[in-house]
């Protein structure tokens, strides 16, 4: 083993964790009732994140590894398709939508937490020959950056940037990833590894929904080794 840097994109899809706090005030409200139909609607989405990485060789088994990426966790509302408004109303009880064609026909939303991920991990590594099989276990400081919902609505999409002060600043996620790497020469080295992710911390500071992001995908990436003295 030798000290290095490398460098990492990965794809990952990713959703969030979210159940009704049953000792909330809401908890019998129709509020609590929306949430529950919004929750139903929505399901995962691919995101991403890429980041650069220290290596520090412990022995010949065992490393540690600080981390810096940015990345983006977040989720999807399903299609809502054939949507009803009032100027579609026959009047009879009945529907017909060309008695409003301007209305909206389809609508959903996506939205992504962007974060800044610090990890600290702890490698177990086995050697044979050119390749490497590790396993890594990892806990990162998330900085939360911004939030980014998208609207979709009959084929046009519009993007708007939040603070969204109702989210904590600081996360703190657990990471597991496991992979496999191979040495081009004394120089450099490609991996790829499948990892998952979970924030330990619940995304709101405040509210009568438990929020916990996660993700799974895999990671690829660079390393260069560096010169043993």
């Amino acid at each position: 083993m030798k000290n290095s840097f490398d460098v990492i994109v990965g794809v990952d899809r990713t959703f969030r964790n979210a159940n009704i706090d049953e000792d909330s005030e809401f908890f019998e409200t129709a509020i609590l009732n929306q949430a529950l139909t919004s929750l139903e609607q929505e399901q995962a989405k691919f995101n991403w994140r890429i980041g650069v990485n220290y290596n520090k060789s412990l022995n010949e088994n065992n490393y540690l590894k600080f981390g810096v990426r940015p990345s983006s966790v977040g989720y999807q509302s399903l299609d809502r398709s054939d949507l009803r408004f009032g100027s579609q109303h026959d009047g009879e009880g009945g529907f017909d939508p060309d008695l409003d064609p301007d209305a909206l026909n389809d609508l959903s939303f996506s939205t992504d937490y962007l974060f800044m991920e610090l990890p600290v991990s702890f490698g177990l590594i086995k050697i044979i020959n050119k390749f490497s099989i590790y396993g890594e276990a990892d806990l990162s400081p998330n900085i939360f950056l911004t939030s980014r919902i998208k609207q979709n609505t009959d084929g046009e999409s519009s993007t708007r940037l939040l603070g969204n002060p109702s989210v904590r600043r600081l996360h703190l996620s657990g990471i597991l990833a496991a992979g496999v790497a191979y040495q081009a020469n004394d120089n450099f080295s490609i991996f790829a590894q499948p990892s998952f992710r979970y924030h330990l911390t619940n995304l709101a500071k405040v509210g009568f929904v438990k929020e916990h992001l996660y993700s799974y995908g895999i990671e690829f990436g660079l390393k260069k080794l560096m010169k043993q003295k």
